[in-house]
Protein backbone atom coordinates (compact mmCIF):
# COMPACT_ATOMS: atom_id res chain seq x y z
CA UNK A 1 0.00 0.00 0.00
CA UNK A 2 3.20 2.70 1.09
CA UNK A 3 5.14 1.51 -2.61
CA UNK A 4 1.34 2.51 -4.23
CA UNK A 5 0.68 5.81 -2.44
CA UNK A 6 4.73 6.42 -3.04
CA UNK A 7 4.21 5.69 -6.92
CA UNK A 8 1.30 8.24 -6.87
CA UNK A 9 2.61 10.89 -5.45
CA UNK A 10 6.08 10.59 -7.65
CA UNK A 11 4.01 10.75 -10.50
CA UNK A 12 1.81 13.39 -9.29
CA UNK A 13 4.74 15.37 -8.74
CA UNK A 14 6.31 14.58 -12.21
CA UNK A 15 2.93 15.93 -13.67
CA UNK A 16 3.52 19.25 -11.78
CA UNK A 17 7.31 19.73 -12.80
CA UNK A 18 6.50 18.71 -16.35
CA UNK A 19 3.12 21.71 -15.77
CA UNK A 20 5.85 23.90 -14.76
CA UNK A 21 8.66 23.85 -16.82
CA UNK A 22 5.85 24.12 -20.16
CA UNK A 23 3.48 27.19 -18.66
CA UNK A 24 7.41 28.60 -17.70
CA UNK A 25 8.64 28.30 -21.22
CA UNK A 26 5.15 29.78 -22.60
CA UNK A 27 5.42 32.84 -20.26
CA UNK A 28 9.24 33.40 -21.64
CA UNK A 29 8.14 32.86 -25.31
CA UNK A 30 5.07 35.65 -24.60
CA UNK A 31 7.92 37.91 -22.46
CA UNK A 32 10.44 38.01 -25.74
CA UNK A 33 7.62 38.81 -27.76
CA UNK A 34 5.90 41.60 -25.79
CA UNK A 35 10.29 42.91 -25.72
CA UNK A 36 10.11 42.99 -29.47
CA UNK A 37 7.18 45.74 -29.65
CA UNK A 38 8.41 49.44 -30.08
CA UNK A 39 6.93 52.52 -29.48
CA UNK A 40 6.16 55.17 -31.84
CA UNK A 41 7.88 58.36 -30.93
CA UNK A 42 5.68 61.71 -32.21
CA UNK A 43 6.28 65.09 -31.50
CA UNK A 44 3.04 66.94 -31.41
CA UNK A 45 3.26 70.30 -33.04
CA UNK A 46 2.32 73.56 -31.48
CA UNK A 47 1.80 77.11 -32.65
CA UNK A 48 5.11 77.72 -30.78
CA UNK A 49 6.97 75.32 -32.98
CA UNK A 50 9.75 75.83 -35.68
CA UNK A 51 7.84 74.06 -38.16
CA UNK A 52 5.39 76.48 -39.99
CA UNK A 53 1.98 75.07 -40.98
CA UNK A 54 1.62 76.68 -44.39
CA UNK A 55 3.70 76.67 -47.61
CA UNK A 56 6.91 78.10 -46.41
CA UNK A 57 8.39 74.58 -46.45
CA UNK A 58 6.49 73.84 -49.68
CA UNK A 59 3.63 73.07 -51.15
CA UNK A 60 1.53 70.38 -49.67
CA UNK A 61 -1.54 67.86 -51.09
CA UNK A 62 -4.12 68.35 -48.99
CA UNK A 63 -6.62 65.52 -48.46
CA UNK A 64 -9.58 65.66 -46.28
CA UNK A 65 -11.03 62.45 -44.39
CA UNK A 66 -14.70 62.62 -43.38
CA UNK A 67 -15.46 59.69 -42.07
CA UNK A 68 -17.23 57.98 -44.61
CA UNK A 69 -16.30 54.35 -45.08
CA UNK A 70 -15.91 53.93 -48.91
CA UNK A 71 -14.65 57.48 -49.28
CA UNK A 72 -11.78 57.28 -46.69
CA UNK A 73 -10.64 53.76 -47.90
CA UNK A 74 -10.15 55.75 -50.85
CA UNK A 75 -8.58 58.27 -49.95
CA UNK A 76 -5.98 55.93 -47.78
CA UNK A 77 -5.00 54.11 -50.86
CA UNK A 78 -4.21 57.74 -52.54
CA UNK A 79 -2.13 58.59 -49.21
CA UNK A 80 -0.13 55.10 -49.88
CA UNK A 81 0.33 55.58 -53.09
CA UNK A 82 2.07 58.94 -52.96
CA UNK A 83 4.06 58.15 -49.98
CA UNK A 84 5.47 54.63 -51.55
CA UNK A 85 8.92 55.61 -52.74
CA UNK A 86 8.31 59.49 -50.89
CA UNK A 87 12.61 59.27 -50.19
CA UNK A 88 13.49 59.02 -53.71
CA UNK A 89 10.19 61.27 -54.94
CA UNK A 90 11.05 64.08 -52.87
CA UNK A 91 12.50 66.79 -54.77
CA UNK A 92 10.03 66.58 -57.49
CA UNK A 93 6.54 66.42 -55.11
CA UNK A 94 4.91 68.59 -52.68
CA UNK A 95 4.05 67.32 -49.05
CA UNK A 96 1.03 66.12 -47.66
CA UNK A 97 -1.38 67.56 -45.36
CA UNK A 98 -4.37 65.62 -44.16
CA UNK A 99 -7.34 66.88 -42.79
CA UNK A 100 -9.54 65.22 -40.55
CA UNK A 101 -13.02 65.59 -40.37
CA UNK A 102 -15.13 65.69 -37.09
CA UNK A 103 -16.50 62.05 -37.96
CA UNK A 104 -13.11 60.37 -39.26
CA UNK A 105 -11.58 57.33 -37.68
CA UNK A 106 -8.98 57.12 -35.11
CA UNK A 107 -8.19 54.15 -37.07
CA UNK A 108 -6.57 56.14 -39.97
CA UNK A 109 -4.73 58.21 -38.13
CA UNK A 110 -2.84 55.32 -37.18
CA UNK A 111 -2.45 53.37 -40.53
CA UNK A 112 -0.98 56.62 -41.78
CA UNK A 113 1.53 56.93 -38.66
CA UNK A 114 2.37 53.16 -39.33
CA UNK A 115 2.58 53.78 -43.15
CA UNK A 116 5.04 56.72 -42.38
CA UNK A 117 7.13 54.28 -40.43
CA UNK A 118 7.28 51.78 -42.60
CA UNK A 119 8.36 53.79 -45.31
CA UNK A 120 11.03 55.69 -42.74
CA UNK A 121 9.26 59.23 -43.36
CA UNK A 122 10.67 60.15 -40.11
CA UNK A 123 9.66 63.96 -39.82
CA UNK A 124 5.28 64.29 -39.70
CA UNK A 125 3.80 66.46 -37.80
CA UNK A 126 0.18 65.91 -36.09
CA UNK A 127 -1.33 69.21 -35.04
CA UNK A 128 -5.40 69.46 -33.91
CA UNK A 129 -6.59 67.85 -36.85
CA UNK A 130 -4.14 67.83 -39.23
CA UNK A 131 -1.18 65.67 -40.26
CA UNK A 132 1.56 67.65 -41.66
CA UNK A 133 4.16 65.58 -43.95
CA UNK A 134 6.65 67.41 -45.07
CA UNK A 135 9.27 66.78 -48.61
CA UNK A 136 11.68 68.83 -47.32
CA UNK A 137 13.49 67.75 -44.58
CA UNK A 138 12.73 64.05 -44.52
CA UNK A 139 15.74 62.54 -45.85
CA UNK A 140 16.63 59.08 -44.32
CA UNK A 141 20.76 59.26 -42.88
Amino acid sequence: MTTIRKGLIDLIFLIVFISLILFGNRNNKKHEKSTNERAIDIVFGSPSSTFSFDSTHGTYKKIYFTGATRNDSLKMKEIREYLSDFQLKMDTIEGVHIVFGDNSKYGDFIKIINFCIKEKIMRFIPYQNNLWIPAGGNIMK
